[in-house]
């Protein structure tokens, strides 16, 4: 079986064995996605992948401008935003598409794992509300979604972080839906990610969303 779902996969400086393992993780599927879209976003060693569409960009523009391109090169009907260096459960397509028919944002439990003491399990709740969102973002961009609420909130806001519950907010806002469902994804934590950006940035950024 295979979903109307559009897989799109983000990468900036991704060791290969990563974005390997994250195929991997599409590829085991018990319900396959109609397509995945790899966006490479200038990394300074460019990978593709055989099981993707694969767009290597010339010069780097950012998580959210890339997984724009991604989706505008994506033909899905339903939406799941992945990194490359993550992983989702087997069953993660197949459990989500059991209540994406009544609700518009699908999420799921996540374990950290990567550079912690010992791998992580974050539970979340099982419907989230806008008081849910307003301390903190428990919620990854890893959530299966409708393209046309996408396209109603214009996809990601080009900021230097926080875009993603940036745009849950706006989600929930707007009165769309939000609902867990029974499967899992693999949150790595790595040494660095955006630690370029300052705490004064961050604090603007929230205060600007919030």
């Amino acid at each position: 079986m295979i979903a109307d779902l559009s897989i799109i996969c983000t990468s900036f400086n991704k060791p290969n064995e990563q974005l390997c393992e994250c195929m991997d993780s599409i590829k085991a599927q018990t319900i396959a996605p109609k397509e995945i879209i790899l966006v490479d976003d200038c990394s300074n060693e460019p990978h593709a992948h055989a099981l993707a569409i694969s767009i290597i960009l010339p010069k780097n523009v950012g998580v959210a401008k890339a997984r724009d391109i991604g989706v505008k090169m994506s033909t899905g009907k339903l939406l799941l935003f992945l990194d490359a260096d993550d992983k989702i459960a087997p069953d993660f397509i197949e459990q989500c598409g059991k209540v994406v028919n009544k609700f518009d944002v699908i999420y799921t439990n996540f374990l950290l794992f990567g550079h912690v003491e010992r791998n992580k399990l974050m539970e979340l709740p099982s419907k989230l509300k806008e008081k849910d969102l307003l301390k903190t973002c428990p919620l990854r961009v890893t959530s299966m979604i409708y393209r046309k609420m996408y396209d109603d909130l214009n996809g990601f806001k080009n900021l230097p972080v926080f875009e993603d519950w940036d745009f849950w907010l706006r989600a929930i806002r707007k009165k769309y839906t939000f609902k867990k469902a029974n499967s899992l994804f693999w949150y790595r934590q790595n040494l660095k990610s955006r630690n370029h950006v300052s705490m004064e940035q961050k604090n603007k950024v929230r205060k600007q969303i919030l």
